[in-house]
């Protein structure tokens, strides 16, 4: 497993089947809101994580039990504040930076 996390192992596709079907239940996947897959969004320290867009609005740390909040917000014009990613969550944490580093080949 990577050293940055994997949301998959952190069960992302049960959260992206919930979230569909949640989006389904409440009618609001033909009108308004599509939850779509996709491959990586360079959060992978503070996944699984959740784009809204074209609000640019971005969850992290998302578990099963938040869908139904994410979701009432989405109907709501609302933002869940607890779960949105900080400025620093898209900064690559240092411990990940040095193991990064390590495989460095470049002579000085």
């Amino acid at each position: 497993m990577s050293p940055k996390g994997s949301c998959a192992a952190r069960g992302s596709e049960a959260i992206h089947a919930r979230l569909k079907q949640l989006l389904k239940q409440r009618g609001l996947a033909e009108t308004e809101v599509r939850a779509c897959s996709s491959g990586c969004l360079d959060t992978c320290w503070a996944g699984p994580s959740v784009c809204v867009e074209p609000d640019h609005v971005f969850y992290g740390r998302v578990t099963l039990e938040d869908l139904d909040e994410i979701v009432d917000a989405l109907q709501q014009g609302a933002r869940v504040e607890r779960l949105l990613l900080s400025a620093d969550d898209f900064e690559t944490p240092e411990p990940l930076r040095k193991l990064g580093r390590k495989g460095d080949q470049t002579a000085s």
